[in-house]
């Protein structure tokens, strides 16, 4: 009898482990989800990229990918492009979905559009392979051979080279 409620008790500790919930980052806060991450993995490659299209290298601390739901979260990455267009960065975290080509950076990140000179800096910019567009909602701070910005609501087109701000707070333009 106290090998088979042994048992029951050890069956139970480990069905009520088992109902731990991993958190998600949804627009910039951890959201939580009822499901079970497919696969974990640690100081990990990850290539992102469809037939006929530049492949974006990713290195992560940590990728834990949700198949079900088609996204993928990251921890501490670095991505790098490797062909014609070259594009590179570092974030603290992000979300990538899996079935499309948004990739969503968190925390302390860093673009560089390296065909155009430009160096972005922002708390979150949303990356959209397909279209080669970036955005960036808060504050964002750019550098490029033409200076130096800093404002807010950032777009940028990758493909033109073309970026606006909804504001700019400071700016040096260099006309060499």
């Amino acid at each position: 009898m106290k090998r088979f409620l042994i048992l029951l008790l050890l069956s139970l500790l480990f069905l009520s482990s088992c109902q731990k919930e991993e958190g998600s980052i949804v627009d910039g806060e951890k959201k939580e989800v009822g499901k079970y991450p497919d696969v974990i993995l640690e100081n990990s490659r990850y290539i992102i990229g469809e037939e006929g299209s530049e492949p974006l290298e990713l290195y992560a601390k940590k990728i834990t990918f949700y198949s079900e739901e088609s996204y993928a979260l990251v921890e501490d990455m670095t991505f790098t492009t490797k062909g014609e267009r070259v594009i590179s960065g570092s974030a603290g975290e992000g979300r990538i979905n899996t079935e499309g080509d948004e990739i969503n950076l968190l925390s302390g990140v860093t673009f560089l559009d390296e065909d155009n000179g430009m160096k972005i800096n922002a708390e979150k910019i949303d990356y959209n392979r397909e279209e080669d567009t970036i955005s960036a909602p808060g504050p964002v701070m750019v550098e490029s051979k033409e200076g130096r910005f800093e404002g807010t609501d950032f777009k940028g087109d990758l493909r033109t080279g073309t970026y606006t701000f909804q504001s700019i707070e400071k700016g040096e333009l260099d006309f060499e």
